[in-house]
């Protein structure tokens, strides 16, 4: 089953690009979404272990982040975040 998760990591220590990279070479994030500076909705089957868990098997320097389960969230911005998260899809 597909779950969505926020990832929210340090700007000052790495950037968009490195992490984004991270997510793509890992089969089991099968979609993400980088909606604010520091964090990207993350779709997978893993538990939020499982994803920080991979994060740091393919990052060699070390970078504050967190995962949490986004099962209930609420804020004001972007509709198109509230859609990937309610409603998670499979682009791999």
């Amino acid at each position: 089953m597909l779950k969505s998760y926020i990832l929210a990591y340090d700007l000052t220590t790495v950037d968009r690009k490195e992490v984004t990279d991270i997510l793509n070479s890992d089969e089991n994030i099968r979609n993400w979404y980088a909606f604010m500076p520091g964090a990207i909705a993350v779709v997978t089957t893993m538990n939020s272990k499982e994803v920080s868990s991979s994060i740091m098997k393919r990052w060699s320097k070390k970078f504050q982040f967190i995962v949490v389960k986004a099962d209930e969230f609420n804020g004001y911005g972007n509709r198109d975040i509230a859609q990937f998260i309610r409603e998670p899809e499979d682009v791999s």
